[in-house]
């Protein structure tokens, strides 16, 4: 609706629909599937975020850290288009820390 001193307009016409797009929640509740660890590999997996906000998840990246108190992340995979990964080629008795 636009004004003047005169009064207002009547309103305009209807826009056509339109979608916010955004970046998507960050995936949550990344836990280890035990049945699938061994000696050398640690399988996990991960649910998506709340919300997409407009678009589906496409992929994911992989990342790890090694040390319990790192914070020098490396990306083992991308493009990962399943909610769950397996590090492979890890040592018995070293902390890891993977984020999605």
């Amino acid at each position: 609706m636009a004004y003047n001193s005169y009064g207002d307009s009547s309103d305009s016409p209807l826009s056509e629909p339109l979608l916010l797009i955004t970046n998507p929640d960050a995936p949550i509740n990344l836990i280890e599937n035990t049945s699938l660890r061994s000696f050398t590999q640690i399988a996990m997996n991960w649910q998506e975020g709340a919300l997409a906000n407009g678009s589906p998840v496409v992929d994911y990246t992989v990342s790890m850290a090694i040390g319990a108190e790192s914070k020098d992340f490396n990306v083992l995979a991308e493009n990962i288009i399943t909610r769950s990964y397996i590090a492979t080629g890890l040592s018995v008795g070293t902390f890891y820390q993977f984020k999605i």
